[in-house]
């Protein structure tokens, strides 16, 4: 969909509001589509109530700026001979703007923190599912797997069973770099699980801290 199309379907679930076409603009702009992804409902959800939200605080900040000018406002005596009163215009809270540009910036803020947040208990999930699938094909020295997936680029737009494959293949590049070329990646021994090895194990962990992702 469209950029446009988006920004237009966006307005209309808005409804009436005192936001102008540019800040709808812009707040679709700081929440973008994930690429290869249309735009579903839980997106315009997302995207609507930030719009309420700024609204709400723009109103608000109008509402009390009037209400200020009606407690300071104090009209001359009428005269005799009449004068024509100019109402001067209100003027706007000083920082009102820049306010209200922070308060956009940390709604968006906000959201994208949210959204990240969700990707990456997403792909902690998926992480598990292809650690699951590649023990059982075999891959079951816990450390050499741990370390194959702590590196790996899991893809979100991808299921477990479409990138278990390619990382089998790095599983088994590793596994023989580690123990030998004489040494089988993947085997049925052992009830299903290879044998343990303190001195190993200890290895696999510094290798994951020294990457950053034990």
């Amino acid at each position: 969909m469209e950029t446009e199309q988006i920004i237009s379907k966006v307005t209309e679930q808005l409804g009436q509001t005192s936001l102008s076409e540019r800040t709808i603009k812009e707040i679709v702009a700081l929440n973008p589509v994930a690429e290869g992804q249309e735009p579903d409902e839980q997106y315009f959800n997302h995207v609507v109530g930030i719009l309420k939200t700024v609204n709400g605080q723009l109103s608000h900040d109008i509402a009390a700026q009037v209400e200020n000018f009606k407690k300071n406002y104090n009209p001359q005596p009428r005269s005799a001979t009449p004068n024509v009163t100019i109402t001067p215009p209100i003027e706007p809270k000083p920082g009102a703007n820049s306010e209200l540009e922070e308060i956009k910036r940390q709604i968006a803020a906000l959201a994208k923190a949210r959204e990240d947040d969700n990707i990456a208990a997403a792909k902690n999930r998926l992480k598990a599912e292809i650690k699951e699938l590649m023990m059982q094909s075999g891959a079951d020295n816990e450390g050499i797997l741990d370390l194959v997936l702590a590196s790996a680029d899991i893809k979100a737009d991808k299921t477990a069973a479409d990138q278990v494959q390619g990382l089998l293949g790095n599983y088994d590049k590793t596994f023989t770099k580690i123990m030998g070329a004489g040494a089988v990646p993947r085997s049925g021994n052992n009830g299903g699980k290879s044998e343990r090895n303190p001195m190993l194990d200890a290895f696999f962990e510094k290798k994951k801290k020294k990457m950053g992702k034990a």
